[in-house]
Order: structure tokens, then C-alpha cells, then sequence
């Protein structure tokens, strides 16, 4: 009947194991350890390395260096290189497409589960074959090996981590590549990366997160900002989008700004700046305890993180103690190479 399997001689449509002291079939481990997904396991120094040799036409298959080995999982079973597999990729009198790929044969089970080859498309999946595609190998008449479009696949697995705080983070180079850690107290998650050449680097790929702004010396954030944000940065594909607006409160000696650009410091980190856009310019307000209201204008420059104000008229605004600047809205984003969170 549909549904129905037959275990010792028993039709039965319900199992469960393991069964203390007796072993389990094939079938049955790859279904308990499905779980783990089909990939590749990078620990940081990189899987399954793939080369072409015009000479031999052959694909190379090598462990990552330095020397080591290259492992995966397909369906519940584990695979390693420790060493060169060499695969023949014969020349092509029309264009043919070739895939490299681990691949779990249920055939195979007593001896070797999983094994690297290279064959024609299309992927034939009878008899319950798996496949763990690293790429495809586009091959023209009359061209050598390495000139042929490759199409990169070769996915990896890796793990999830879950922390309060993001000072709770191990350090990254503890963890596979690609693991993605969510940081309960930011709503945000992060993930091992490679950032500037370093592959030990937790990055932000989601949420938002409030970074401080730069100590700017004479000026404090006022105690009236609500909840004293910060800066608030979210991950984009071109590196953060940061979003700041704040009161920034004179803690220093008076003075007097005119017509002329005034710097007050340099507010915004050095990871949060961006070569793309250079600044913008803005209306402000500067709120005096003695001598009332000014409209003034700001400028923030991007590329160095300096904040500037003018006046907008004629008339000299006091810059006093425990006055304030109400900076509205502004936004930008950031240079992606300076996306370094570890």
C-alpha cells in the first residue's frame, strides 16, 4: 500500500531509531543527520580549491593551504581530500556543459557514500542521488580549459550563535566562516567575514546599531537628546546607511561665529565616513540660555567627519556655555571597506 515500508518482514507506516544496540541502516543516518545541509566547511583558511591544466585537460580539485584538508557534508555523510584529485575534462566538438560535484550515491553506501566527479549535464538524480555542485564548467570547441566560463556554486554550511550582548561574541576566528551570531540585546545579527583581507572578522549583515559619535572637545551631547542615539548605522549592499541627528551642548569657553566656516571637531568615526559623498549643508538652530534662538548653518563633511557652523546673516551668533545645537536629520553612507565590527 502507498505509504507503507517493509522493516523484518513487518509492513509498518511508522518507524523511529535509533533502537538501543542495533545499528543504523544507511537511509536512516542520512535522514537523522540531514540536518546538518548540504556544503562545504570552511574554518577560515578556505575548501575546496579548484584549478584547471591546459596540458593534461584536466580539473584540479585541491585542500586549502596551508596543508590540511578540504571536508563537506551531503545528505548526512562527510567527505574529505587530503591531497590533488585529478579529473579528466576531454576536449568538446560542440559546447558542452560539465559539473564538478560531490556525489552521494545510495549504490555506494557500503563503500564510498560520496565521491568527487566531474560529469556532462544534465544532472541525473535517479535512485536517490545527491549532489553538492561546486561549478559548472562551460567548454567551447576549440578553446582550452582555463579559457571556458566557470560558473562558481559550492555552497557552504556552516552554524548560528545566539549572545546578549555583542561584547559576548567569541573571537571570530573560533568559528566556520560564514557562521551568523544574532545579538539579542541589538536585534541584529553578525557573521564571520572577510573584511579588508581578514577572514576573522564579525560583520553586521542585519539590523540597526547605535555607535557613539566622536568626543568632540568643548561639546557634549545634551542630556535633552532623546535617548542620546548616536549615530544609527544599518548594513547595506555599499556599507552602512547612518542616520544621525542630535543636541550637541557647549561645555567650553564662549566665543563669537560669523560669516566664516567655524569648526566645532570632528564628530563623525573614522569606520563611518565615506569617499562618495564629500558633505552636505544644512539649516540649524542655536539655542542660547541668555540670548535666545539663532538660525545657523551646518555643515558636515563626510570624507573627514568634521562639523562646521556659519551664521546665516549678518548677525554674530554667540556661541555660549550650555547653549545647544539642534541638528536635525542627516543621513550617508559609508565606505563597505571600512565595515570592520571586531
Amino acid at each position: 500500500m502507498a505509504g507503507e515500508r517493509i522493516i523484518t518482514g513487518v509492513r509498518t507506516v511508522e518507524e523511529s531509531f535509533p533502537v538501543v544496540n542495533k545499528p543504523l541502516t544507511g537511509e536512516q543516518w542520512s535522514s537523522v543527520t540531514t540536518a546538518l545541509g548540504n556544503g562545504t566547511i570552511d574554518e577560515g583558511t578556505g575548501d575546496y580549491r579548484i584549478s584547471f591544466d591546459n596540458a593534461s585537460n584536466s580539473v584540479y580539485v585541491d585542500p586549502p593551504n596551508p596543508p590540511g584538508f578540504a571536508h563537506a557534508t551531503v545528505g548526512g555523510y562527510y567527505h574529505r581530500i587530503y591531497g590533488r584529485v585529478s579529473l579528466p575534462c576531454p576536449p568538446v566538438t560542440t559546447t558542452t556543459t560539465y559539473i564538478l560535484a560531490i556525489v552521494l550515491d545510495p549504490l555506494r553506501q557500503d563503500t564510498e557514500p560520496l565521491k568527487l566527479e566531474l560529469f556532462k549535464a544534465p544532472i541525473d538524480y535517479s535512485g536517490n542521488k545527491k549532489f553538492l555542485v561546486f561549478c559548472e564548467i562551460i567548454r567551447k570547441p576549440n578553446e582550452l580549459l582555463s579559457q571556458a566560463k566557470v560558473n562558481i556554486k559550492k555552497p557552504r554550511v556552516s552554524p548560528s550563535i545566539d549572545v546578549q550582548d555583542f561584547d559576548n561574541l567569541p573571537p571570530a576566528k573560533t568559528q566556520p566562516f560564514g557562521t551568523i551570531a544574532y545579538v539579542n540585546s541589538e536585534r541584529s545579527f553578525y557573521r564571520r567575514s572577510a573584511v579588508n583581507g581578514s577572514g576573522e572578522t564579525w560583520a553586521r549583515v542585519a539590523g540597526s546599531r547605535q555607535t557613539p559619535t566622536n568626543f568632540m572637545p568643548g561639546w557634549i551631547p545634551s542630556p535633552s537628546t532623546p535617548n542620546n542615539v548616536g549615530i544609527v548605522t544599518t548594513p547595506i549592499s555599499d556599507g552602512f546607511f547612518c542616520q544621525y541627528s542630535g543636541i550637541l551642548s557647549r561645555n567650553a569657553f564662549d566665543y563669537q561665529v560669523g560669516r566664516e566656516w567655524s569648526v566645532l571637531g570632528v564628530l563623525i568615526p573614522e569606520n563611518l565616513r565615506t569617499k562618495k559623498y564629500t558633505e552636505t549643508i544644512f539649516p540649524a538652530l542655536w539655542n542660547t540660555k541668555a540670548s535666545g534662538v539663532f538660525p545657523v548653518i551646518c555643515r558636515i563633511n563626510f570624507m573627514e567627519g568634521y562639523i562646521s557652523i556659519r551664521a546665516n546673516s549678518d548677525i554674530t551668533v554667540p556661541i555660549e556655555r550650555h547653549g545647544e545645537l539642534h541638528i536635525p536629520a542627516v543621513s550617508w553612507v559609508s565606505d563597505k571597506s571600512n565595515i570592520i565590527e571586531w
